[in-house]
């Protein structure tokens, strides 16, 4: 399967196709250097290339609640800077809620509405002061 294959499959699936005109999709796949890889085999991208493909693909179909578990790890700087924001921007304007189990805080606190810590096998609610 390619990139555009597997793209193609999701944007089939999504809730709101008007919401995923070509432009935007490759406006996303711009932005977090994917852009031009779509005849690429989807098993012939790299770890990082797959996440940030795994991540577009389940954007796209827009599930109400999102769990993403670590979905930072192994993205390099910029990577990281990008997936923030679109989750942000993503949540912001389709109204899309994401569940984010994450040790890269940093980059998160200034995109998320608020968050626990786990200390002590206890739960802790963090104010969050944007």
């Amino acid at each position: 399967m390619t990139v555009s294959e597997e793209l193609t499959l999701s944007l089939e699936q999504t809730r709101h196709p008007a919401d995923w005109p070509p432009e935007v999709v490759d406006e996303y796949l711009q932005r977090l250097n994917l852009f031009g890889l779509g005849d690429q085999i989807i098993y012939q991208l790299s770890g990082g290339q797959k996440k940030k493909l795994q991540l577009i693909v389940i954007l796209i179909m827009e599930t109400p609640i999102l769990l993403l578990d670590e979905p930072l790890a192994g993205l390099d700087f910029q990577s990281v800077e990008q997936v923030s924001k679109i989750l942000r921007e993503i949540a912001d304007r389709k109204r899309q809620r994401f569940v984010i189990i994450s040790h890269q805080l940093d980059r998160l606190l200034p995109k998320v509405d608020f968050y626990l810590r786990l200390e002590n096998q206890t739960l802790k609610y963090q104010e969050h002061l944007l």
